[in-house]
């Protein structure tokens, strides 16, 4: 079983909650996680590739990862780039707030002042010592999330969250990217007809399920290739190819190059 890089609750550094800050190169590789993210970005352009959709990066944009949300960030920066991430735990979300997380979207443009002020000022709290500070923490976390949810400019359609079936399968492919999934197999697998499934993740994804299916296990090459000494050979395999050439054709579909000519040019070796 080969997965998309994923983050364990243990990221959290033993907290419930965790707060990074990054400045100039606010790329981050394909993963996921098993607890919630708030990501912040300010004068950074590019694109956020989420659940094999791209949104735009802009001043001001905020998106909201949630558990098992396949996601990667193709920045653009300058030197005045940079990104606050709020990493939690569900254990300090309020129920009702949780419940609403599960069905809005994921990206929000044009945030709010309040909520921009909120975020400056639980940044500061995670970063001082104070008695107080893990309950400061929790009510700000919360108030950023209730003011977000009430007043940021959300995106239509596309970014709503998806139905439990395009998640479901989503989550089968997710979770192992060297599986021989196909359509017809993923359709049966939620038990409703290829046809329905096929326009039901066209409509939601905005493409096809194996054009999808496609990124995803490129993706997951790609960072393989320039992150890892796996041999390609391995590669094709762990990414669901069943042999060399259909990999190589389908990485230079996709890339414009071939998978050692990718490793060459992104630092990987073998």
């Amino acid at each position: 079983m080969q997965e998309i890089f994923r983050f364990e609750k243990d990221q959290l550094f033993g907290s419930s909650i965790h707060i990074h800050t990054k400045t100039g190169d606010t790329s981050y590789v394909a993963h996921r996680h098993d607890y919630y993210e708030m990501i912040l970005y300010r004068n950074c352009g590019g694109v956020c590739v989420l659940n094999g959709v791209e949104h735009k990066l802009t001043d001001n944009c905020l998106f909201l990862i949630t558990p098992n949300d396949y996601h990667r960030i193709e920045a653009q920066n300058t030197d005045l780039s940079a990104s606050t991430v709020i990493s939690f735990s569900e254990i300090v979300v309020d129920k009702d707030i949780i419940s609403s997380l599960a069905f809005c979207p994921r990206i929000w443009y044009n945030v709010s002042s309040d909520a921009l002020s909120i975020i400056e000022t639980l940044t500061k709290v995670y970063f001082r010592n104070d008695k107080r500070r893990e309950q400061l923490l929790n009510h700000l976390l919360n108030a950023i999330l209730c003011t977000v949810l009430d007043n940021a400019e959300k995106l239509k359609i596309s970014n709503e969250a998806y139905s439990p079936l395009v998640l479901r399968a989503m989550t089968m492919v997710l979770t192992d990217v060297s599986a021989d999934l196909t359509l017809n197999k993923v359709a049966k697998e939620c038990n409703i007809t290829p046809s329905y499934f096929s326009a039901l993740f066209r409509k939601e994804v905005g493409k096809t399920f194996i054009g999808w299916l496609t990124e995803i296990r490129i993706d997951q090459a790609k960072w393989q290739l320039s992150k890892t000494d796996t041999d390609i050979l391995n590669i094709c395999y762990d990414c669901g190819y069943n042999t060399p050439s259909q990999f190589i054709k389908m990485f230079k579909r996709e890339t414009g190059i071939t998978p050692s000519e990718y490793r060459r040019l992104n630092g990987g070796s073998k």
